[in-house]
């Protein structure tokens, strides 16, 4: 599974450099052959030439027409009609399910440029691009004027009926794109006769004013940026994280928070998903922009939180301009999405913390994290508003759909790399029970009973003997009590007795155990199958393992327990996905796949279980820098100086001009500082330098007051770089252990909670929380682990949110990711040898702004980068 994701996204990156690199080649040469084609034009008589500006015009007319359908929809003619397109496309009124997206009902579909060619749900998610080349728009347009180019020429009725003669064969059209026109020929051997005399016209020629190489290239490079580098799933992320920062029942669910409040918050999905349809997507797509296009501008905000979403919707993707071109992105909320959310329902899991000997009080913290599952179209519409005005339009349009796919919080760049859930959870491996007091009946007892003669009906009998011998017929027998034996209370009827007659009983059951066809013990038609389980340390052999067999993904019932380490008996039959689960308290559950039973066939199998060992955890602190902070106050820096040396004060100043320009050109090696995770002292430092120093310069040309400001920012900026920490050689193997050996134990207001899960079960398996410098314990067993650790602060703070203040009763200040993305733990045997083990978490600085929040989004990131500094340590 691995080499197929690798190699889908190697699929990514080729189909990126094949549209993008093939159409610059392509387009590079296309001129030059096509000035050789107008070349060889024949002349033809003069008294024929209104025929042939006839001919030329409807030409141009339909080629035009044909181009139009090119773009109205992303390159293709017609995408119902395989015959002129060369395919047969997959059209369906989900968008998402389909191979194209209508603008609105009834019209004709644009193609996805990249899309998710397998379904919704899916393990091999293949990713796809139906964007044609160059040459296959050609042949379309040629074909398209093949098929329409005679209704226009009607016969040529007109010059017929003025005694022109006309004798042609079929058409044959060819068509070139080049640089900057588009020329469509087409052979036409006609001989025309009038009054005596013959001509004839060969070819017909006709040059359409439609700059449609730069139109094409602008959408490859848009095409190509999403390929690549994901992005417009990575601006969905960004703004699912801004407008879930604080969970709030009228949003959404944010991706990860943790609070101590003693009320919680829960969502309708149905309500969120129309609220990412319409606020989240249908507000903020429409915005996106691309630089260096027509009309393109920065949307400037008073709000940090508006400003920084509008900076990630104006994408730099181009070298050059393109001042004829304008980029238009549009997403409508009435189309249909994919959409999931896990876990449901929609609500935090919630843990109670109990302090012994009632020290303090009883804490409830909650943590919401919630995985997106999310596929939705974009169009990108292009305009050049200077194409085809010669020929009486008023531009030109060119559309293509993007599809965004969102797997699990993973674009799927990283989700084809293996850092998402790969494939559809396999129930039968869920271990789950539940418990509780079962009301069950006990039989009651007959108590006070007599006998009555039914000739008598007033004479009672205590017993039956003395009923027959004073009644001449058959007596009848009244039972008038039942007694409980459980408390010999007595009921006047059977049905009250039932009904108070109960004695509660405790019962823990599999709920995949209900019985099901596949489990009745007549299915048990395999040979006899011998089984062994053994511990895996000490290989001896296991009693009272329970083996449990199941066929497919929702079949599994219970077999039998092992008997000195054995079991022997019959299985239900089930060919190639059968499996068996192997439990037993104080081991490591687990699943064997790919077993099949056969009828009548005998197997011998064996299988060692992992045993638990309860092994004490701690928790140290590794400080990081909050480099958003960094790179905030930097630009905020060279941003002031620039406009205070713009001050028209300081105009006829050389010096306070060429400081602006070239603070103007450090503001923009800035925005080189993209992911803060990946920023290394020697990329801040020297800029933090050059900052100051052009700022210093500055200082000693303007007045007082500017001088003043100017101080504020080189002091703090001083002040960050003196602070700034973690952010040296990160291969240094010095570096590591010094950072190792000086990280902190937790303060004492600090709790960890540390989750482990073995790999192969049902996550989570075990979960400690520390409180501040003590140790907990956590049960471990040899093999592959993945950690998650969460660190909260429980002393509250206040964050500034937009300007108002944003109480925390408790926040996440530090953690650390071990999984298949950041790099599990192995734990060997001799390592379960062990006393205690080490833990290490990323400490970020506290947070005094929203945006400081975003930094613990890249715990992830930063377990990723620096996963040497946080490799947990066994202490004998």
């Amino acid at each position: 599974m691995l080499k197929q994701k690798k190699g889908q996204i190697t699929i990514f990156i080729i189909v990126g450099i094949i549209l993008l690199l093939g159409a610059v080649a392509f387009f590079t040469i296309r001129s030059q052959v096509t000035k050789k084609v107008q070349e060889t034009e024949v002349e033809t008589a003069i008294w024929a030439n209104s025929i042939k500006n006839y001919i030329t015009d409807c030409l141009t007319e339909t080629s035009i027409a044909g181009f139009q359908q090119i773009g109205w929809h992303g390159g293709f003619i017609d995408m119902h009609d395989p015959s002129i397109t060369g395919i047969e496309f997959n059209l369906d009124d989900n968008p998402t399910e389909s191979d194209g997206v209508t603008l609105s009902e009834g019209e004709d579909p644009i193609p996805y440029w990249f899309y998710l060619r397998a379904p919704n749900i899916c393990t091999d998610c293949e990713m796809m691009s139906l964007a044609p080349t160059p040459e296959h728009i050609q042949d379309q347009v040629s074909t398209y004027v093949e098929r329409n180019l005679p209704s226009c020429l009607n016969g040529f009725r007109v010059f017929k009926e003025q005694g022109f003669d006309i004798d042609y064969n079929n058409i044959s059209a060819t068509t070139d794109i080049a640089t900057d026109d588009i020329s469509v020929s087409i052979q036409i051997p006609m001989d025309i006769t009038k009054d005596g005399s013959t001509t004839r016209i060969e070819k017909v020629n006709t040059n359409i004013d439609l700059s449609f190489s730069n139109i094409y290239l602008l959408a490859t490079s848009i095409a190509f940026e999403e390929m690549i580098n994901q992005t417009l799933e990575d601006l969905f992320l960004y703004l699912l994280s801004d407008y879930s920062l604080v969970p709030n029942p009228n949003g959404i669910p944010p991706i990860s928070w943790i609070d101590k409040k003693t009320t919680t918050v829960t969502w309708d999905i149905q309500q969120v998903e129309d609220r990412l349809k319409q606020y989240v997507i249908g507000t903020n797509f429409n915005l996106i922009q691309i630089d260096k296009t027509r009309g393109a501008q920065r949307i400037n905000a008073d709000n940090p939180f508006e400003q920084g979403i509008y900076e990630a919707m104006y994408l730099k993707i181009l070298t050059k301009e393109l001042p004829n071109q304008e980029v238009t992105f549009f997403y409508n909320p009435e189309w249909p999405i994919y959409f999931d959310i896990s876990p449901k329902p929609l609500r935090p899991t919630t843990i109670n913390t109990d302090f012994p000997f009632n020290i303090a009080p009883s804490t409830q913290t909650n943590y919401y994290e919630f995985y997106y599952d999310i596929s939705f179209p974009v169009v990108v519409m292009i305009t050049d508003n200077r194409s085809l005005r010669r020929h009486g339009e008023k531009g030109y349009t060119f559309m293509f759909a993007l599809e965004v796919n969102i797997r699990d919080n993973k674009n799927m760049l990283l989700w084809n790399q293996g850092q998402g859930t790969i494939g559809t959870w396999n129930n039968a491996v869920i271990n789950a029970t539940y418990g509780g007091l079962l009301q069950q009946p006990v039989q009651c007892e007959e108590g006070r009973t007599d006998y009555q003669c039914p000739n008598t009906p007033l004479n009672i009998f205590h017993d039956a003997n003395t009923c027959d011998i004073n009644c001449t017929a058959d007596c009848i027998k009244n039972t008038r009590e039942w007694t409980c034996p459980l408390d010999n209370k007595r009921y006047t009827s059977t049905q009250t007795c039932a009904e108070n007659c109960k004695q509660e009983v405790s019962e823990v059951r599999n709920p995949q155990e209900i019985e099901t066809l596949f489990c009745n013990e007549e299915q048990r038609i395999s040979g006899d199958i011998n089984i062994r389980v053994k511990d895996d340390m000490t290989n001896q052999l296991l009693s009272d393992a329970k083996l449990s067999y199941g066929c497919g993904t929702y079949r599994q019932c219970t077999i039998g327990t092992t008997s000195a380490g054995t079991y022997k008996g019959k299985f239900p039959i089930c060919i190639g996905d059968g499996y068996i689960t192997v439990e037993k308290q104080g081991y490591v559950t687990k699943t064997f796949e790919h077993i099949s039973m056969e009828y009548e066939v005998e197997q011998a199998l064996e299988f060692s279980l992992e045993p638990y060992k309860e092994i004490q955890v701690e928790v140290y602190h590794i400080p990081i820098s909050n480099l958003y902070r960094v790179k905030t106050l930097l630009e905020n820096a060279t941003r002031s100086g620039y406009h205070i040396a713009g001050n028209t004060e300081y105009e006829n100043n050389t010096i306070v001009n060429k400081t602006r320009t070239k603070l103007y050109l450090a503001f923009n090696n800035l925005t080189k500082i993209l992911n803060p995770a990946q920023a290394t002292r020697d990329k801040v430092v020297p800029w933090a330098r050059e900052t100051m120093l052009l700022l210093n310069t500055l200082s000693q040309e303007v007045n007082q007051y500017h001088v003043m400001l100017i101080g504020n920012y080189t002091s703090k900026i001083a002040k960050e770089m003196d602070d700034i920490q973690f952010v040296d050689d990160i291969d240094s193997e010095a570096n590591i252990n010094y950072y190792k050996s000086t990280a902190k134990p937790q303060k004492s207001t600090f709790q960890a909670m540390v989750t482990l899960s073995p790999k192969g079960t049902p996550p989570p398996l075990t979960t400690a929380s520390i409180m501040g410098q003590t140790t907990a314990p956590i049960h471990l067993a040899p093999g592959n682990q993945t950690i998650r650790i969460t660190v909260i602060e429980n002393n509250g703070t206040e964050i500034d949110v937009g300007g108002e203040m944003q109480a925390l009763e408790a926040y996440q200040i530090a953690g650390a990711t071990l999984d298949n993305n950041t790099g599990e733990i192995t734990v060997t045997r001799d390592d379960m040898s062990a006393s205690k083990i080490r833990f290490y978490a990323f400490q970020v600085e506290p947070p005094i702004t929203g945006d400081d929040m975003g930094q613990l989004s890249l715990i992830d990131q930063y377990s990723k980068t620096f996963r040497k500094y946080i490799e947990p340590e066994f202490i004998q």
